[in-house]
């Protein structure tokens, strides 16, 4: 019987980086890589970021209402 061949590939589960400087040159080197792969994503990384940068924006200066603030029944002061 014949062995399968093997298939040598990189996967990305097996880099053990967590939340350091290994990290951001791994995630910055996977986002060139789709970069050059993938050429519409040189347009839509610009307007992703665009879009997001709109979106926290918006969402910083809308004032935030309490959870479950429709649920809870208005209450008179007591000087009514």
């Amino acid at each position: 019987m014949q062995s399968q061949p093997s298939h040598p590939q990189i996967n990305i589960s097996n880099f053990g980086v967590g939340a350091n400087a290994g990290g951001v040159i791994i995630a910055t080197g996977i986002i060139l890589i789709a970069l050059i792969g993938i050429p519409v994503t040189r347009y839509l990384l610009p307007l992703a970021v665009i879009l997001g940068l709109a979106i926290a924006l918006i969402l910083h200066f809308i004032k935030p209402k309490p959870p479950l603030a429709v649920f809870k029944p208005e209450t008179p002061s007591p000087s009514e």
